[in-house]
């Protein structure tokens, strides 16, 4: 029986950027205002690593979001072990994405050093992301946007959640609207 709260992905994406180009993160809050604005996600919270997102963070503050910091590399290997737990008992409902699973069937855990980790040429960003989301929502009942800007690549990848799937034709306009960040 599961302890913890079924957390539903209703996406995740890897946002590159073209060749020689770096990420635009205006466009990423341009596509958070407008899941709010126009397609009526109630989104209430911005999560993100620190790394790279704290004038993004400061900006969705003035648009009315909560914010937060969240890290899946502290408190030790804590939040890593969540996500873990969370796999196995089968509480995330999420749609199915090879960058995950790639980077889930990589990762060693380090007694020892109480740190999970990538094996070398891999990275986790997209485990982070995916992380973020199952142990920053917990147990509350709220729609919440999880950025992981990667450290080793011009790339960002984004959870949203929702405990309900609430949404009509969510999926056409989270593809509409990638298309226009990665532009």
């Amino acid at each position: 029986e599961s302890v913890g709260p079924v957390i539903w992905f209703d996406f995740i994406c890897r946002i590159i950027p073209k060749i020689g180009k770096q990420i635009d993160y205006t466009k990423i809050e341009q596509f958070i205002l407008t899941l709010r604005n126009i397609y009526g996600f109630p989104i209430k919270r911005v999560s993100a690593d620190t790394y790279q997102s704290v004038h993004l963070l400061q900006s969705l503050v003035k648009e009315g979001f909560e914010t937060k910091n969240i890290s899946m590399d502290t408190p030790k290997d804590v939040n890593a072990l969540a996500v873990r737990m969370a796999i196995m008992e089968a509480r995330i409902d999420m749609p199915l994405f090879d960058p995950f699973v790639d980077e889930i069937m990589n990762l060693y855990h380090d007694i020892a050093l109480r740190k999970v980790d990538h094996v070398a040429g891999k990275n986790k960003d997209t485990f982070d992301a995916v992380g973020g989301v199952i142990c920053s929502i917990g147990l509350e009942d709220i729609v919440e946007v999880v950025l992981s800007p990667s450290k080793t690549k011009p790339e960002v990848v984004m959870g949203i959640s929702m405990k309900k799937r609430n949404i009509a034709n969510s999926d056409q306009v989270f593809g509409d609207l990638i298309t226009r960040i990665s532009d």
